[in-house]
């Protein structure tokens, strides 16, 4: 596998003389986490936005997440209303939030009227709690799990920590032995 100094440079050899199939076949190598870095690493804002694009599917949102929020909001500006309301709605409502605040008001209404009606909703009402409240960190998102166990369970099975505390009730059902929800709130 090559060192990162020689992915950089194949990336920008391929941005600037590649065609989009070449582009593409070189990204799909590549693991969202290393693409964040390789995105951030190149020096002209054009080249971001072209290999940005070239990046298929979910890992376009997996890539803006492990971005740094100055270089997400640059490569975020560069796309078209219509192409980042579709990357806003890949995400989960707190990365959406995340990306919409990065934005000017004018920015976020032209993204936002791309979205469907249910979602926008959700994301107008988030977005009117100040960005470092616990509102404005919120996830709309609800995870429920039937009948696992303990309610630590849904936490470890799920990969966040034992410790959270999850809302469970039990029932009589003979089908349903109990169910554990948790949700709303994220932790950053």
């Amino acid at each position: 596998m090559p060192n990162d100094r020689e992915q950089h440079s194949a990336l920008e050899r391929l941005v600037r003389e590649g065609t989009d199939a070449d582009l593409r076949r070189f990204l799909l190598i590549l693991q969202p986490p290393e693409l964040a870095d390789l995105l951030e690493a190149l020096r002209s804002r054009e080249d971001r936005t072209r290999a940005f694009r070239a990046i298929l599917g979910p890992n376009q949102a997996e890539v803006l997440r492990g971005m740094e929020d100055q270089e997400r909001a640059k490569v975020v500006e560069d796309l078209t209303a219509k192409e980042t309301a579709a990357l806003v709605q890949s995400l989960q409502s707190d990365d959406a939030v995340d990306v919409l605040q990065d934005m000017p008001e004018d920015q976020q209404e032209r993204v936002l009227e791309h979205i469907e009606p249910k979602d926008q909703a959700e994301l107008r009402e988030i977005l009117t709690y100040p960005e470092d409240s616990a509102g404005g960190i919120m996830q709309t998102e609800l995870v429920a799990v039937r009948g696992i166990g303990p309610h630590a369970t849904p936490w470890r099975r799920f990969g966040g920590p034992a410790t959270k505390s999850a809302s469970c009730t039990r029932s009589s059902s003979s089908t349903t032995k109990g169910i554990c929800a948790a949700g709303s709130a994220s932790a950053r």
